[in-house]
C-alpha cells in the first residue's frame, strides 16, 4: 500500500483565528433547526434548567427558579423543587423542603463531588424513566448513592407491584438492587418503612410454611452451587406466593411455585382484578364459617380449588375458589 501526503500550506493568523472561533460551532455538528450562528447564540443564551428553552426574562422571584420559563409543565417541577441555591452559585437540583441538599451535579461541579455523587453528573438521564436528564427535574439521592427524579422514584412506589403475587422489586435500586432507604425528611421513607415490615412480616410465614410443607429438606439448599444455599429465607420467598386480600388488607398465602415459574409470573399475568383477591379468613365468613383458628390464627386457612382441590388464590362471585 501507498499513502500520498500532501503537506498543507500554513494559513494566515487571521484564518487560524477563524478556525478556533467556529470550534465551539463544530462541537454538536447537527444542530436541526438553526444555522451555526444561531446555535452559537442559543448555546451562549440564558435557558430554561427544566426544558432547555431559551428565556429573555425573569418569571420567577426566588434566586433557584430565575432560569426557569413560565410553561406549566416546568412551574409544576418547580413547586416540588428546593429553593436554596448553593455556595458554588448553581440552583440545588434536590426536592422541596430536603434537610440536606443534594450535591451539586452540574458539569463544573460535578467532578469536584465524584465520591458523593458516585461519578453521576447532571447531565446523565435518569434509570427510570430515561426521557430526561436528571439535572431537568427535583431528584432525590438514596442510601446507596444513586439519583433519579423524585417524581419517577414516586411513581414506582405507589404502583408497587404490578401481579397478583406480591412482589418487592419495587423496593429495590434500579441500578445496584440495593434494598431502597431515603432521607427521613422524604415521604418515601414512611413508604419504604411499610413496606419492609410487610416483606419481614412474609418472609417470617414463608420460612413457617416451608417447614410445615417439609420443603426445608430440599438438596438446593445444602448445594453449595445453588444461589439457595444456606439460605432459606430467600427459598421461601421465591417458592411461596402471597397475595394482598382485598377486604382486609393483608397478605395471605395462596399455594407453592417452583422458583422458575415464580420469576415467569411477574412478567405475566398482569390483567387481574383486585376484589377477586380475597384471604381464607375473609372467604370463611363471607361462606359462613369460622373466621380463626384457636391454634394456628388465619395464616393456614386456606380453600382449595373448585375443579382441581390446588390451593386456591381467588374467590370469585362470592362463592366460588379458582387457583
Amino acid at each position: 500500500f501507498f499513502f500520498l501526503m500532501i503537506r498543507r500550506p500554513p494559513r494566515s493568523t487571521q484564518s487560524r483565528s477563524s478556525a478556533a472561533s467556529d470550534v465551539y460551532k463544530r462541537q454538536i455538528p447537527y444542530h436541526l433547526g438553526y444555522t451555526c450562528d444561531q446555535y452559537t447564540q442559543y448555546k451562549l443564551a440564558r435557558k430554561c434548567r427544566y426544558c432547555d428553552i431559551e428565556i429573555k426574562k425573569v418569571f420567577h422571584k426566588e434566586p433557584a427558579f430565575k432560569d426557569v420559563c413560565n410553561s406549566a409543565e416546568c412551574v409544576n417541577k418547580m413547586r416540588y423543587a428546593c429553593k436554596n441555591v448553593k455556595d458554588c452559585g448553581h440552583p440545588c437540583g434536590g426536592y422541596s423542603n430536603e434537610k440536606r441538599c443534594l450535591p451539586c451535579f452540574t458539569e463544573d461541579c460535578a467532578q469536584q463531588n465524584q465520591l458523593q455523587l458516585k461519578e453521576q453528573t447532571g447531565e446523565d438521564f435518569c434509570n427510570i424513566c430515561w426521557t430526561e436528564p436528571l439535572q431537568q427535574a427535583p431528584s432525590i439521592q438514596l442510601q446507596c448513592g444513586h439519583i433519579f427524579h423524585i417524581q419517577c422514584i414516586s411513581k414506582r412506589v405507589e404502583t408497587k407491584w404490578v401481579t397478583p403475587r406480591i412482589f418487592f422489586s419495587f423496593c429495590l435500586c434500579p441500578l445496584c438492587k440495593a434494598w431502597m432507604e431515603f432521607p427521613e425528611d422524604s415521604t418515601l421513607h414512611e413508604h419504604l418503612l411499610g413496606f419492609k415490615k410487610m416483606h419481614s412480616e412474609i418472609q417470617e410465614k414463608a420460612v413457617q410454611r416451608i417447614k410445615f410443607e417439609g420443603k426445608d429438606k430440599d438438596p438446593r439448599l445444602n448445594d453449595p452451587n445453588s444461589p439457595y444455599y444456606n439460605n432459606i429465607q430467600d427459598f421461601a420467598m421465591k417458592t411461596c406466593c402471597y397475595y394482598l386480600c382485598y377486604k382486609c388488607k393483608k397478605p395471605y398465602f395462596g399455594g407453592m411455585k417452583d422458583c422458575e415459574r415464580a420469576m415467569e409470573e411477574e412478567k405475566n399475568n398482569a390483567d387481574f382484578k383486585h376484589e377477586e383477591l380475597i384471604c381464607g379468613s375473609c372467604a370463611a365468613v363471607t361462606l359462613g364459617g369460622q373466621r380463626q383458628c384457636g391454634q394456628h390464627g388465619t395464616d393456614f386457612i386456606e380453600f382449595k380449588c373448585k375443579f382441581c382441590c390446588s390451593i386456591s388464590q381467588w374467590f370469585c362471585w362470592g362463592t366460588t375458589h379458582f387457583c
